[in-house]
């Protein structure tokens, strides 16, 4: 693998883990603010 693949390849990489990261995070977070509003409704 050459520099300049090595320099293209990773940025690709890192955005590629990033995204997968982020979806995870909103994931989460989107499915504890549900359970919240269900609960406030509940009550």
């Amino acid at each position: 693998m050459s520099r300049y693949e090595a320099q293209v390849n990773l940025p690709l990489a890192l955005n590629k883990t990033i995204r997968l990261c982020s979806m995870r995070f909103f994931k989460i977070c989107f499915r504890s603010l549900r359970n919240y509003i269900e609960r406030l409704s509940n009550e």
